[in-house]
């Protein structure tokens, strides 16, 4: 198992030789689009006299601060989904060696059926993720809330209650990072077949992820270091390529592996049969 995260990398790789321009040039749209987004809300906050952050520099709570903050959410939600849908799709024809033009990355908002499904798919993972976070998170919060209303902060059960809470956050935020791993498929499937209902996606992918979560746990966590170097910008346009041609080398190897059934015969010989189901599914593709 620990070679499948190796091997996704590896061949990633491989797959973006001579492909390296339109990675960059997909990347580039995609930053674009988010750099688009973000310096509009900095104009439309400019204009209203309502910064993001406080004197102090803390988040501002003024509720116009707030309204403004989840409005840009939602448009950069509907901006983004799609256009990471189209560019998995790109990536997912890469690594079956089709070539796509780059315009491709576009295809999900072409389509009002296509845009509804990349959003609705969205949406499916997020609520979901959100009813495990307010399961995870409903201890540490009613913790805190005891500490500030009823203990105080000048005491000592005040401060071993905060530190109680910021311990259960903490190891609650990478439980809930390996429950992610239940969904890391959906948009996978998806692309795979762009028939299939959002809903059996999902399900699929809960399905087929479940021996391959701390696998796939592992293999999102082994990029942390190349997300912070993102930080510095350049390297983006290495690190998101190689990221997502990478996801979508493992993608297909837990699909296959899953889709895969091992019979033995009465020689012994092993035979792998490719379950019917799956491969009508992985033969109609987009």
């Amino acid at each position: 198992m620990s070679k499948i995260r190796f091997q996704a990398k590896l061949q990633g790789r491989r797959m973006l030789t001579g492909k390296w321009r339109h990675a960059i040039l997909i990347t580039f749209l995609f930053v674009l689009l988010v750099l688009g987004v973000s310096l509009l809300e900095k104009a439309l906050r400019t204009s209203l006299h309502i910064p993001q952050l406080d004197s102090h520099m803390l988040l501002n709570m003024d509720p116009r601060s707030a309204l403004i903050s989840g409005v840009f959410c939602v448009v950069t939600f509907l901006v983004i989904t799609p256009l990471t849908t189209g560019q998995t799709e790109w990536y997912w024809h890469l690594a079956q060696n089709k070539e796509r033009p780059i315009g491709d990355v576009l295809g999900w908002f072409g389509s009002l059926r296509l845009y509804g499904k990349s959003i609705l798919l969205g949406l499916q993972i997020i609520w979901r993720m959100a009813l495990w976070g307010l399961a995870v998170y409903a201890a540490p919060i009613v913790l805190m809330l005891i500490d500030e209303f009823i203990l105080g902060y000048e005491s000592l059960p005040s401060a071993i209650l905060y530190l109680v809470a910021m311990v259960l956050i903490l190891v609650g935020s990478v439980f809930l990072t390996f429950i992610a791993m239940r969904y890391f498929l959906a948009v996978y499937l998806l692309v795979e077949k762009a028939s299939r209902k959002t809903t059996d996606c999902v399900k699929a992918s809960v399905r087929y992820s479940r021996s391959f979560r701390w696998e796939i746990f592992k293999f999102q966590w082994s990029f942390i270091f190349w997300w912070l170097l993102c930080y510095l910008f350049i390297p983006i346009f290495y690190v998101y390529p190689y990221y997502s041609i990478s996801s979508v080398e493992l993608a297909r190897h837990v699909l296959a592996t899953k889709r895969t059934k091992r019979i033995e015969g009465e020689d012994g010989v092993i035979a792998q049969v490719t379950l019917k189901e799956d491969q009508e599914n992985s033969s109609n593709t987009q």
